[in-house]
């Protein structure tokens, strides 16, 4: 019967996959059910990156941080102010560098700087080229198997990343040395998540468990229910669906939320 747990008569689930998101809308699990719908009609894909109709629609930050899980760790990043790392400021840097020929040549002048999502918008198709191009800093977060609840975002979303964008302005002071100096001043940050929907493995591990799912019953659980017909389910079968009852369907695709604005007022020279 394949990688899950044959405890009662029902059909093997394999062919069955397309029925999940209905116990997904049953609990409330709207946001799962959707991203599931979207991957079970896209053209076969094992490829997330690959996709050229990635989600940005589904997945709102408020709802994200609704969460009081997510939400702490995006206090905490906010409160470290991650954009102003060492790792954001040397990207913040490089990218000017690239681009020198437009630094300001006068003691005094500016140039404003980044993108927080109004100038090139985003869309399905370059929400990835938008992502590679802007976000200067990202912040983890990982769900733990053990303790965090069975809900919708653990459904949609899993372990994610919060990314962080910048603008402000770059301004030219004296040189020092012989060098050109300049000051940066970032006064917005925009913050939206990006993750990978697919279902796929570490090559080197056992697949990632999903869950037991009832048959006879709109069941979700961590844990079999005793007597009841249930299903264990893995990432394995949901590629083993693709493959062999998919009929060119399960596209893999990545996930981006709305981007979340806010004022901040900080400096670094280079």
């Amino acid at each position: 019967m394949g990688s899950f747990e044959n405890t009662d008569p029902c059909v093997e689930l394999k062919t069955r996959i397309p029925e999940l998101p209905s116990i997904m809308r049953r609990h409330g699990w709207i946001i799962s059910a959707s991203l599931m719908e979207k991957w079970l009609k896209a053209g076969a894909n094992s490829n997330p990156e690959s996709s050229l109709d990635h989600d940005i629609t589904t997945v709102r930050m408020d709802w994200v941080l609704s969460h009081g899980r997510a939400l702490a760790v995006y206090q905490s990043a906010k409160a470290n102010k991650v954009w102003m790392s060492e790792k954001a400021k040397t990207r913040i840097v490089k990218a000017l560098i690239h681009e020198k020929d437009r630094l300001p040549k006068m003691v005094g002048d500016k140039l404003e700087i980044g993108n927080i999502g109004e100038g090139q918008q985003r869309n399905p198709g370059n929400a990835l080229q938008f992502h590679n191009d802007w976000q200067v800093q990202y912040h983890e977060y990982k769900e733990n198997k053990l303790t965090s609840p069975l809900d919708d975002m653990y459904g949609a979303l899993g372990d994610f990343s919060f990314y962080y964008l910048v603008k402000g302005h770059v301004e030219r002071l004296p040189d020092q040395g012989g060098q050109p100096r300049y000051r940066v001043t970032l006064n917005k940050v925009g913050v939206y998540v990006k993750d990978n929907y697919d279902f796929n493995d570490d090559p080197f591990m056992p697949s990632q468990p999903l869950g037991f799912w009832g048959c006879k019953s709109p069941y979700i659980g961590k844990f079999p229910l005793p007597l009841q017909g249930h299903y264990y389910v893995n990432n394995k079968d949901f590629r083993e669906w693709r493959t062999k009852y998919g009929k060119g369907r399960g596209g893999d695709f990545l996930v981006f939320s709305d981007i979340e604005v806010f004022d901040t007022n900080e400096t670094f020279e280079f």
